[in-house]
């Protein structure tokens, strides 16, 4: 059996009646406290749900949830041929607070449509009915519900129990209508009453279905009865089977002890009972109405109910246990007068506890296991996930004070590194720019010895030599003039060159560069080559040759050559000495940058840890809250036994 919610002090003077208590009215009672605690409960974990989960499918479960425990019923149908009392039943179980018969009974029938009694608190009471003609429309019952101006309403004044009966009474009119209207609206005319007044009109119920609202307390705690015409009243099966009996969560069958089992009960309740109960999982039960007519048989009258059990238990297929004889008019005598030992004896206590086992605690366990443990699953899903995430977190904020002091300690060595690298790049690059600056100014001063403004001077001073009118013999003087200038340069240029290689091999030294072989840096071919154009242009040239041509277009050119070319030389040279130099002082720059953009990325990383931190210090309280709330939660949903 499930944890039952204590019932309020607001409450309680429902569950007795003339100081004896009620054990059905207070098992209700406790189902309905059950479900409007879980209701509530489900609305909280809807609400928390709301704020961190927008899944669509899973707020629509919650809300029919909500919807189902707070509007729930218990759903009971009396059901049965006419006359076998079972208006007479229903006045029993209203009766013991009422104190009085509710419903009027008269031999025949009382019922031709059936009636459904509940209390809404937020209506005044009211009789509210559809009219028989609704079913020509072939809209079922339940399109009916939802059309309000389709009823017909009568208010009820709960002071005035003359007026109410008079009232109640308007269920069981007639009318009367042609045969082939009769027709039309499902009924069979062989089980209708030809009218005596008009000739071809037979009489059929005014109303299809009504609705009772009144303040009783049995009603009040979530019970809803429903009075069923005969099941032999043609044309109101569809309704029954289709709309009323489905929703029921018990069906009361009432049989007579004077007939058992007739065969329109056997027919109606394998074809149409049976079916619908099990398909709906209804608890049914065989009520063998009318035992207080056994009373003065010859027979005890034990022995006589025990065969009718068995008998019909074996005729119904039901277990005997589900077979419940009494009398539904000794009940209510004792109901109204309050007196729980004849309420025993006419079988009536009995039926209230079979109602209690059955029908609440089977539609407890319903409730239970199809709406309320798939929200527990999802509870206990949602604290596992923020357990599992509770835990990780936990974890990696340990990694991270594990790992702090590590960390620091990387960022100031990656510091201090790159505060050494950049000082160390400073002190070569400024060594580079000196030492590179000596050597070109050195190859700058050798340079000038083989530039064109040394070349242009000696020029001058040939030309000079040679005249206007060049003769061989000034040929030949300009050309000695002009090269032994030239000679006098190539020689201070070797001279001069052998500084160079040391002030290479020296700043190499100062940068830490690995010994490397430099180039030749000579100029004794260049003097060479000078020396063969002074031996040929200083000899006499044929007289074919002019003079000015020999000078201008011979020995010229060969001898610019040569000055080019040793120029070219010096300045391949330096590019050979200074450029990996020049590259070293480069890559160390790009080294320098990378650990620089490495230790951007470490304090990148640090800031990241940091607002990491931040966020794990914010989220575990705010995870620990919401795992309290679903403790607490669950321990609310969660069933137990007593």
């Amino acid at each position: 059996m499930n944890n039952q919610p204590e019932v309020g002090l607001s409450t309680r003077h429902t569950l007795t009646s003339h100081g004896v208590v009620n054990p059905l009215a207070r098992r209700i009672a406790q189902f309905n406290a059950w479900k409007k605690s879980l209701a509530n409960e489900i609305t909280r974990y809807s609400l928390w749900i709301h704020s961190r989960d927008r899944d669509a499918m899973r707020q629509q479960r919650l809300q029919h949830a909500m919807r189902l425990f707070a509007t729930d019923r218990l759903r009971l149908v009396i059901a049965g041929e006419f006359s076998r009392g079972k208006t007479e039943l229903i006045n029993a179980l209203l009766g013991r607070h009422a104190h009085m018969r509710l419903f009027p009974t008269r031999v025949g029938r009382t019922t031709m449509c059936p009636v459904e009694l509940f209390c809404d608190d937020q209506a005044s009471p009211y009789l509210k009915l559809l009219p028989i003609d609704t079913r020509s429309s072939q809209e079922p019952l339940q399109y009916f519900r939802r059309q309000p101006d389709a009823w017909f309403q009568l208010d009820l004044n709960a002071n005035d129990p003359d007026s109410m009966r008079q009232i109640f009474r308007e269920v069981a009119r007639t009318r009367e209508v042609r045969a082939e209207d009769a027709q039309s609206l499902g009924f069979d005319l062989d089980f209708l009453e030809a009218s005596v007044s008009q000739p071809g009109y037979v009489h059929i119920p005014a109303w299809r279905h009504a609705l009772i609202n009144f303040d009783h307390p049995l009603l009040k705690l979530g019970l809803s009865i429903v009075d069923t015409p005969g099941i032999n009243a043609p044309g109101v099966e569809a309704d029954l089977t289709g709309d009323v009996m489905p929703d029921a969560q018990g069906i009361l069958y009432l049989l007579s002890v004077e007939t058992g089992v007739t065969a329109s009960d056997f027919a109606h309740w394998n074809n149409k009972v049976m079916p619908v109960a099990k398909a709906h999982n209804i608890a049914l039960f065989a009520i063998l109405n009318k035992i207080d007519l056994l009373e003065s048989d010859e027979e005890p009258i034990v022995e006589s109910v025990e065969r009718l059990i068995r008998m019909t238990a074996h005729q119904l297929t039901l277990p005997k246990s589900h077979v419940l004889p009494l009398s539904a008019k000794h009940g209510l005598k004792a109901a109204i007068a309050g007196d729980p030992v004849r309420l025993r004896r006419s079988g009536f206590a009995h039926l209230e506890e079979h109602l209690i086992k059955s029908v609440i605690e089977t539609r407890e366990q319903l409730l239970e296991n199809d709406v309320l443990m798939p929200i527990i699953e999802d509870v206990k899903a949602d604290s596992d996930r923020l357990e599992e995430e509770y835990r990780l977190l936990q974890a990696e904020r340990t990694q991270f004070e594990n790992n702090q002091d590590g960390l620091n300690e990387d960022y100031i060595r990656a510091q201090r590194a790159i505060t050494e690298d950049q000082q160390a790049l400073n002190r070569r690059a400024a060594r580079f720019e000196v030492g590179e600056q000596q050597i070109r100014t050195s190859l700058s001063r050798l340079s000038s010895l083989i530039g064109s403004a040394r070349f242009e001077g000696h020029l001058a001073r040939a030309r000079s030599v040679l005249g206007i009118t060049p003769n061989t013999t000034t040929v030949a003087s300009a050309v000695s003039v002009m090269i032994s200038g030239i000679r006098l340069d190539f020689r201070r240029l070797r001279s001069d060159l052998e500084s160079l290689p040391a002030q290479a091999h020296k700043l190499r030294t100062e940068l830490e560069m690995p010994e490397m072989e430099l180039p030749a840096l000579d100029m004794e071919e260049s003097l060479q080559r000078v020396a063969l154009l002074e031996q040929e242009y200083s000899s006499p040239r044929p007289r074919s040759e002019t003079p000015r041509g020999t000078f201008e277009e011979g020995f010229l050119p060969e001898l610019t050559a040569i000055y080019q070319q040793s120029e070219q030389r010096l300045l391949q040279w330096s590019e050979v000495v200074l450029r990996p130099l020049a590259d070293s002082i480069a890559q160390d720059q790009k080294r320098v940058e990378q650990r620089r953009e490495s230790i951007l990325g470490l304090e990148q990383f640090i800031r990241e840890r940091a607002l990491r931190l931040q966020h794990i210090a914010e989220r575990l309280p705010s995870i620990e809250q919401d795992r309290e709330f679903l403790r607490e939660l669950l321990f609310r949903l969660q069933p137990v036994d007593l």
